[in-house]
């Protein structure tokens, strides 16, 4: 049975409905965030970095700095690859899907941070934004690292679902990461949150790698199957 577009949104808003009603939640408070929860926040981390902690801290950054870098992840991401390409379709298709993934979070977070111009933490613990700009320290708005991590989590958890809470811990973690180390304020990490996860839905609905299951508005899809018959052969209508 082929279902109308109607009847596939229908089941795709209700299939997503918490992580579509987490992007509109941190949407909305969003600008609550910058005028009243990034400069105390910002101000924190900065203690934390000053205390015993912030030690320990600055020596286990260059090991975060390079597992959560970008590198990293599509390094990740071609071995993956060219291990499916050898021995397994379906890995195959969850690395294009998570390079996909990659591209379309990254390159839309890079536009919105220079489009919108906001100083990073570093240079203004007030909110400052100038607008369209390529000026270095002038990017903080959304977090890059958060967006794109999120997005991966998201499309992850739809392929192989069987370590979605590692998928999503090691996201939070990243943004985590990047508050303690007054790359973002928290505004910049629930703004990168919201995106990640809007590109991961699109990643995961619209565009299907060779090998991928059928997604929501897939003609094959059909969540309400026929039931079977158990009244024996059909009769035939012909006289």
């Amino acid at each position: 049975m082929d279902f109308s577009i109607i009847s596939r949104f229908r089941l795709f808003a209700l299939s997503r409905f918490f992580p579509l009603t987490g992007i509109l939640s941190l949407l909305i408070f969003i600008p609550c965030l910058i005028f009243f929860a990034d400069k105390p926040l910002a101000l924190w981390a900065e203690r934390l970095r000053a205390a015993p902690f912030g030690g320990v801290y600055r020596d286990l950054n260059p090991l975060i700095f390079i597992v959560t870098h970008g590198t990293t992840a599509v390094a990740v991401i071609a071995v993956f690859y060219l291990y499916g390409m050898a021995f397994n379709a379906r890995v195959r298709a969850v690395a294009t899907s998570m390079f996909i993934a990659f591209m379309v979070s990254g390159i839309s977070v890079q536009l919105l941070k220079h489009l919108i111009g906001r100083a990073r933490p570093r240079l203004s613990m007030t909110p400052l934004f100038l607008g369209p700009t390529i000026q270095p320290g002038f990017d903080s708005f959304p977090s890059g690292h958060t967006t794109v991590t999120f997005c991966m989590a998201y499309v992850l958890s739809q392929r192989v679902p069987r370590y979605r809470a590692l998928y999503f811990a090691f996201a939070f973690f990243t943004a985590l990461d990047r508050i303690l180390g007054l790359a973002h304020f928290l505004s910049d990490v629930a703004a990168g949150i919201a995106l990640g996860l809007a590109a991961g839905i699109l990643v995961s609905e619209f565009i299907r790698p060779e090998g991928s299951p059928d997604g929501i508005f897939s003609k094959k899809t059909n969540p309400y199957p026929a039931a079977p018959n158990t009244d024996g052969p059909e009769r035939s209508n012909a006289l």
